[in-house]
């Protein structure tokens, strides 16, 4: 089964695709026969739902553009936990999901997943994208506590919170997907060369300003006029402090470098959390 997880994976990851005749179903669509598929996508509502690969009971809805005969990934859905019919305008839902569990459900994230934050690493000095992790620069980050417990929780710092919570971290845009169907969700930006969380027109952490707007790539002074893009808000957003150890080395193992040790943000977080607490003693 694990040849089959690797080549369903890579089908997956290789959407969008040209070309009905030369699709390979069983890699693509591997809970289904061809016949079945091909009906579905040419004489049906032309959309059939694919299994996940970490996450149970959701599936991956895979359409089909009879025009330009293109398949390409729809959208991510949940599927409740009660109940055994397919929604109309779903096909194969159930069928999808009970494959995952059967053939690889040992790889599957079960509950509990109360929060999702993707964390979207940007480099404020960049005029562009900048370099990728693996094809990606969001690391998803999957807890087992809600956002409100993190967020006024005073007592410790914040990065450390997210370490002793944290149930699945990725680069992986896919599995990213399936961890955004859960819970509550949310988005954060942090700096691509220290791991410290973007303030509104700087790291705060190594200091270093935005010259460009991430979105839109115009020159920018102390803000982007042109898309008031929420990367310049991030101040005001969801953020979960800087990044952990367990999260910078889980981004070294995919290649990416820090340019700036990431301790040091870690150790301005502590600092702003034990002056916090001494402030709370002294008021009492």
């Amino acid at each position: 089964m694990a040849n089959i997880f690797v080549e369903y994976s890579n089908a997956l990851s290789g959407l969008p695709c040209c070309g009905l005749e030369q699709l390979s179903v069983s890699a693509l669509f591997p809970h289904l026969e061809r016949k079945e598929v091909i009906a579905e996508l040419l004489e049906g509502c032309g959309v059939v739902a694919s299994p996940s690969i970490i996450m149970k009971n959701v599936v991956h809805l895979v359409s089909y553009d009879r025009n330009s005969d293109t398949l390409k990934l729809l959208r991510t859905l949940a599927l409740p936990d009660t109940g055994s019919e397919d929604r109309a305008d779903v096909k194969y839902a159930r069928r999808a999901a009970k494959f995952a569990i059967m053939h690889w459900g040992d790889r599957l994230i079960l509950p509990p997943v109360k929060a999702v934050v993707a964390i979207n690493l940007i480099d404020p000095g960049s005029s562009g994208i900048g370099e990728k992790i693996n094809g990606n620069r969001i690391l998803y980050v999957a807890l087992s506590r809600d956002f409100q417990w993190i967020m006024y929780n005073t007592n410790c710092a914040r990065h450390n919170l997210v370490e002793q919570f944290l149930v699945h971290q990725t680069v992986c845009s896919i599995e990213g997907r399936e961890l955004m169907t859960c819970g509550q969700c949310g988005e954060a930006y942090n700096c691509e060369l220290c791991g410290s969380p973007l303030e509104k027109y700087r790291c705060g952490s190594c200091g270093h300003s935005f010259t460009h707007c991430p979105c839109c790539q115009d020159s920018i002074g102390e803000t982007c006029f042109k898309c008031q893009c929420e990367v310049l808000e991030a101040e005001h957003g969801f953020s979960l402090g800087p990044l952990g150890k367990k999260l910078v080395k889980y981004l070294e193992a995919k290649g990416h470098i820090f340019a700036v040790d990431p301790d040091i943000a870690r150790d301005r977080e502590w600092r702003y959390t034990d002056a916090i607490s001494e402030r709370k003693m002294h008021d009492h």
